[in-house]
């Protein structure tokens, strides 16, 4: 059984139940061990650009592709970043992008779009961060040092 619960609204008001309480007897839970729990998060397997270059004289979409794989429950969701070159103030520019599975062929890759706007900052961007997750709510993120996306930037001419 439960020796004390502290209990909280969204409003903030606080209650701490302890163990002689009425409602504390009767509360308890017990912990099941099933084999086939999804613990291991999705991988990404393959991720590529094109076009690898852009011109900042117009705003441009890159294709994203990636090869994701999930043994257990299934990948659902892919999203990210990449990050631009420090500009003179020392911000790094960012641009968010997602990746979808093909609804009628869930082998196919994933596929997203970077949307590169107008005057974007001129130079290599590189992956910031790209964040996995599967249904049982396992996630991965990968980085620019990962060898699965290092070498995959665009540039900015």
């Amino acid at each position: 059984g439960l020796s004390q619960l502290a209990v909280k609204d969204k409003a903030g008001n606080t209650n701490l139940l302890i163990g002689d309480s009425v409602l504390l007897a009767r509360a308890g839970f017990q912990v099941a061990f099933r084999s086939d729990c999804d613990s291991t998060p999705p991988t990404l397997d393959a991720f590529d650009l094109s076009p690898a270059i852009v011109s900042s004289e117009t705003a441009t979409e890159i294709l994203v592709t990636a090869t994701v794989h999930d043994e257990e429950s299934g990948a659902v969701k892919m999203s990210g970043w990449f990050e631009g070159p420090t500009s003179s103030g020392g911000q790094v520019p960012k641009n968010y992008f997602q990746c979808s599975p093909n609804p009628n062929d869930p082998e196919a890759p994933w596929t997203g779009r970077i949307l590169v706007p107008q005057h974007a900052a001129k130079g290599a961007w590189k992956v910031g961060v790209i964040r996995l997750q599967d249904k049982a709510l396992n996630f991965r993120e990968y980085t620019a040092t990962d060898p699965e996306v290092s070498g995959r930037v665009f540039e900015v001419q």
